[in-house]
């Protein structure tokens, strides 16, 4: 059946295929453990929902991947400040976020860490993947669901802002415009010395 359905594709290289049906098409099996980050979220949570998988597992089409990812990079994307970033900066499909590795996630101006900022945001990932674990039984949908999002997970998830915030020289209580001004003045920093 997969020889019949390649042979009778309209794509050469899939028609190629059709000499060996019993390939996967492509090969996207990682070759380190990754972020797995969805390319679409709705506008209406707080944050991106993403997951550390291990190696094995294939991710398919509609997610974008971060190989070797550290835990403080987890930390730092699931925080206010990074939603502030992609609502700015990202796409949209309809009225929900697009996230593009291009435009959005290489473009982010990470902060250069100290060693005690790692152990820290380190602490803060594991923090949010245990309150997550908490209710195992949810969706990662669910679990940032703006209605359903458990109490826990809220929690964890304004302590590490709060964690973010500091680090990128800002108080708790900064909000989207001072967050954005520091983001692009940082941004802006990192551009010029591309171009030296």
């Amino acid at each position: 059946m997969v020889k019949k359905l390649r042979s009778e594709s309209k794509r050469k290289a899939t028609v190629k295929l059709a000499d060996t049906p019993y390939l996967f098409q492509e090969i996207r099996e990682q070759e380190s453990d990754y972020l797995a980050v969805p390319i679409v979220s709705s506008q209406s949570r707080e944050y991106v929902p993403m997951k550390i998988f291990s190696k094995e597992v294939i991710p398919t089409n509609a997610l974008l991947t971060v190989p070797s990812v550290h835990w403080e990079t987890f930390a730092i994307l699931q925080s206010k400040v990074f939603s502030t970033w992609l609502a700015t900066v990202g796409g949209r499909l309809k009225s929900d976020f697009r996230i593009s590795a291009e435009v959005v996630y290489n473009n982010f101006p990470f902060p250069d860490l100290s060693p005690a900022q790692v152990e820290s945001l380190v602490d803060s990932a594991h923090s949010i993947i245990n309150a997550r674990n908490i209710h195992s039984d949810s969706t990662l949908a669910d679990l940032y669901s703006p209605n359903l999002m458990p109490k826990e997970l809220k929690q964890v998830h304004q302590e590490n802002d709060k964690l973010v915030l500091q680090i990128f020289g800002l108080k708790g209580s900064a909000g989207n415009d001072l967050i954005l001004s520091t983001l692009f003045d940082l941004h802006r920093g990192l551009s010029n010395e591309f171009l030296l």
